[in-house]
């Protein structure tokens, strides 16, 4: 889609300038379908942020950064260029679809309202980035700037990059990335251009379905991805958009949402705040066993949940040396009491033994049916 883009100079007003700068390097606002947006970026060059803010926030964010920064911004010219967008009607409504009719399965099903929202509200991706290094959109222009979208060629490009890499779309010349022999009503004299957007990472990671699961093991829809409650905005939504556009069919069978791991003081563990715990610090200490138990016993699928070693060690405690110690030792000892120490390989059962083994298999059916749902805290009680 051709967006007509008007880039702006972001001016400093006061001596604020390093914060400002910081805040907005390059501002520009467009028209899409009607809607008003602003794209920005946020820090320099490769470790800049991007992002696109749709009205109504566009003009509070513009008045945000002239009150708050010191920092507005002025039109200085006009200019066009190829903003590729990807439609998202039908595949939301397929998306939505597969959790309606069953194929497609939300655990926790409380998080299916975060999925349906997001599909239901979704408007068309922009899967352009201005970036100068990633994934190259396949797009030629013409001489007369038409954008050729032309699956062949596409396919050849493809080609192209499984054979030498996705850099080989900038080290060749455009008439070296064609078939040969190409031609094209607008370029009379040959002559083409190439898309300088890449494509956005999301489609990227996105695409992971095809690129992995399905070149390198032949499988496709997986049955479970695993990830945490922000990808529905994400990974999960990128992944089930390409899915659905390319075959119809979601990537996955099942999403499991996974809460996040908090420290003693209720924040989630970060680099960035530097209050992570090293796992395999964990495991040297007191086991994979003991660190396995107490995340799945005290973290549900969907929930937060705090870890500290003082909170591990109380879970130790109580549920593995308390409760299994004292069933272990007791089991021992009766039979040391009343057989000597060793149980005999056959004997008549007697009326509490089949009590027992009744006992025994109800609770057997109820931790499989709870281990079938993915509740694990309740089948581990």
């Amino acid at each position: 889609t051709i967006c007509s883009c008007e880039p702006s100079t972001a001016i400093v007003t006061n001596q604020k300038q390093e914060v400002a700068m910081n805040y907005f390097q390059m501002i520009r606002h467009f028209e899409y379908e009607g809607h008003k947006y602003i794209s920005f970026e946020h820090g320099y060059g490769q470790d800049a942020t991007r992002g696109i803010v749709h009205d109504p926030l566009a003009q509070i964010m513009m008045q945000g950064i002239s009150g708050n920064a010191g920092l507005y911004a002025t039109a200085t010219e006009v200019a066009q260029w190829a903003i590729w967008f990807m439609n998202m009607d039908d595949v939301a409504k397929q998306a939505l679809e597969a959790v309606d009719n069953g194929e497609l399965q939300i655990i926790p099903n409380r998080v299916e309202k975060i999925y349906r929202h997001w599909l239901t509200n979704i408007r068309d991706w922009c899967i352009s980035r201005q970036r100068v290094w990633g994934v190259p959109i396949p797009i030629f222009y013409a001489e007369d700037e038409t954008p050729i979208i032309d699956q062949d060629v596409i396919n050849h490009v493809a080609a192209l990059y499984e054979e030498f890499g996705s850099n080989v779309w900038f080290e060749r010349d455009a008439k070296d990335l064609l078939p040969e022999g190409y031609t094209h009503p607008g370029s009379p004299n040959g002559h083409f251009t190439k898309e300088t957007d890449i494509m956005d990472v999301w489609f990227d990671s996105g695409s992971s379905h095809q690129a992995s699961l399905k070149a390198k093991w032949g499988v496709y829809p997986a049955d479970v991805y695993l990830e945490g409650s922000d990808q529905y905005r994400g990974w999960f939504n990128s992944s089930i958009s390409t899915g659905v556009a390319l075959t119809g069919i979601a990537p996955y069978k099942t999403v499991i949402t996974h809460g996040f791991t908090l420290d003693g003081e209720g924040r989630k563990m970060s680099k960035s705040l530097g209050n992570g715990i090293d796992p395999l610090e964990v495991i040297d200490q007191y086991g994979a066993d003991a660190l396995r138990y107490f995340l799945l016993r005290e973290i549900p699928f969907g929930n937060d949940g705090l870890y500290t070693n003082e909170a591990l060690m109380n879970r130790i405690n109580a549920d593995l040396a308390n409760d299994l110690g004292n069933l272990v030792s007791r089991s021992v000892a009766m039979v040391e009491k009343y057989f000597g120490g060793t149980l005999p390989a056959e004997r008549e059962a007697a009326e509490v033994d089949n009590e027992l083994i009744e006992l025994c298999k109800g609770l057997e059916a109820r931790v499989t049916d709870c281990m079938d749902k993915l509740l694990i805290p309740q089948a581990l009680q």
